[in-house]
């Protein structure tokens, strides 16, 4: 991260802050489905693992709509 910069964690929110390459994130084939139980619904969600981490939730489909989009304005 960049020196000078503070981050102020809500830990209801998230539980931790790291770095992953934008190409990795962009790349489709990280984009992994997985299935939730939410209410007693299954759902299909995405992951994006990174070096043993998982980027999930609301980080995931934020990031994924941003590669869909990039892919789309390319076209």
């Amino acid at each position: 991260m960049q020196a000078g910069f503070n981050l102020q964690l809500d830990e209801t929110e998230v539980e931790n802050v790291f770095e992953v390459p934008l190409e990795f994130v962009l790349d489709v084939r990280n984009h992994l489905p997985r299935n939730r139980s939410i209410a007693g619904h299954t759902v299909i969600t995405h992951e994006i693992p990174y070096e043993g981490r998982q980027i999930w939730g609301a980080t995931a489909s934020m990031l994924i709509a941003f590669a869909r989009l990039l892919r789309e304005g390319q076209g």
